[in-house]
């Protein structure tokens, strides 16, 4: 038997198969069937339904849903529930909206992508709430009803994609994107498709801290012709960088101010370098060409940067990392020759030709590099269609380093070229 409202009552709920592609977590779904004589009590109606804590913002009919999304350039989201619970006694629409659907990242995409409406048979079945005429089409007279499911819809209210079941977040929020690439794709015009795009790879890099990629996809944005909300968004964000890469130019400046050269330097270089693209990088990166065409602050600098390599090695050697201090060590002499740092290096230096620990630890570290470049050699013979050059260098590894976890690698690297012939 049908209710009057042409969505079939509750009735004895089962569980439905696990959702495809789904592998973590329970899924599933209630069965709403034509059985009027175990109807279940509304807990609140809808009203009730739509104050979970953290759930997403619903619109408060599905014409507004529909207005917002062709304002948008997004899909309505229509989410069916009902408050129904299956044999094991779990509620798969409260599970959805509750766990599912108030999650942050789960939230974003929605956010950007959807208008989202929610449909509660049961308040449909109560009166409480009227079945909007364009998603009776979305369903089958006479059949059942599984709960919950995610219809979404075009402007026009045509149906282009259904997520059936309920799914954990991590899982759920792969199929929303790729229903939110759906939507994009809905788009006419190929330049605005990829200026949306653009302006959601800004959007995430934001989000990332990643400013420099940030600053290209908004400005990409903008300049593929989308609509004006989106393009306002983009400018507010672009607006916000080029503050932020301003309070990090003022900040390198400051340190320049306090005679801290070689924090201002790192400070301009980081804003130069995390900013690329806005006027604050730009006066960042010239900054760093005068001060590296100053004498006198080239002599400061260099100063600066010997003693930070010395105090770096000293480190090194306190805690046992030989080749580090070495390596730092190396680079004094090698940049900074006639430091003052210079001396101190060539004494340490020697007290680590003395040190037979440090003399065995350098002795392998040098192995070790040389063992991870004959291989990485012959990887790339391999990968170009080299055998013959590929087996000369694993042989090398073999003859060199005898004894190594290395050796075995070149076997079995050995062994794999034979397998490919």
């Amino acid at each position: 038997m049908k209710g009057e409202t042409g969505v079939s009552s509750v009735g004895p709920v089962v569980d439905s198969p696990p959702l495809a592609g789904y592998n973590a977590g329970v899924t599933g779904q209630t069965i709403w069937r034509p059985a009027v004589s175990h109807r279940l009590a509304v807990c609140g109606a809808l009203a009730a339904l739509a104050c979970s804590a953290g759930e997403i913002e619903y619109h408060a009919s599905f014409e507004a849903a529909l207005e917002a999304a062709g304002k948008s350039k997004q899909l309505v989201m229509v989410v069916v529930v009902a408050a129904a619970t299956d044999a094991q006694g779990r509620d798969f629409s409260k599970m959805l909206r509750e766990e599912t659907l108030s999650d942050a990242e789960i939230g974003k995409v929605v956010q950007r992508h959807f208008a989202p409406f929610l449909l509660d048979l049961r308040a449909v079945n109560e009166k409480k709430q009227a079945m909007p005429e364009a998603l009776r089409a979305c369903f089958k007279p006479g059949e059942p009803i599984g709960v919950p499911q995610v219809i979404f819809l075009d402007a026009k209210g045509k149906e282009v994609d259904r997520l059936a079941g309920y799914a954990p977040p991590i899982n759920y929020l792969g199929r929303l994107k790729a229903t939110a690439e759906k939507a994009l794709a809905l788009i006419p015009d190929k330049d605005r498709r990829d200026a949306l795009r653009a302006l959601e790879r800004g959007k995430q890099a934001v989000e990332k801290e990643d400013f420099a990629a940030a600053y290209d996809a908004l400005n990409a944005a903008l300049g593929g012709g989308i609509p004006q909300e989106e393009a306002d968004a983009a400018r507010r964000l672009l607006n916000q960088l080029e503050a932020k890469a301003t309070q990090k130019l003022d900040a390198a400046a400051e340190l320049e101010g306090k005679n801290k050269l070689g924090s201002a330097i790192r400070a301009y270089q980081e804003c130069a370098r995390s900013f690329k693209g806005t006027e604050a990088a730009r006066k960042a990166g010239e900054r760093l060409v005068e001060i590296r065409k100053d004498p006198e602050l080239r002599k400061r600098l260099n100063a600066y940067m010997a003693a930070r390599l010395l105090a770096n090695a000293q480190e090194a050697i306190q805690q046992k990392r030989f080749a580090a201090a070495a390596e730092a060590l190396d680079a004094i002499l090698r940049r900074y020759g006639d430091s003052e740092e210079a001396a101190e290096a060539k004494k340490l230096q020697e007290q680590l030709k003395a040190s037979a620990e440090a003399a065995g630890s350098l002795r392998d570290a040098r192995a070790r590099s040389e063992a991870e470049r004959l291989l990485s050699l012959g990887d790339g013979y391999r990968r170009n269609k080299m055998p013959d050059k590929a087996l000369a260098e694993y042989r090398k590894v073999l003859e060199k380093f005898p004894d190594t976890t290395f050796a075995q690698t070149a076997k079995a690297r050995i062994a794999e070229l034979a397998a490919e012939e």
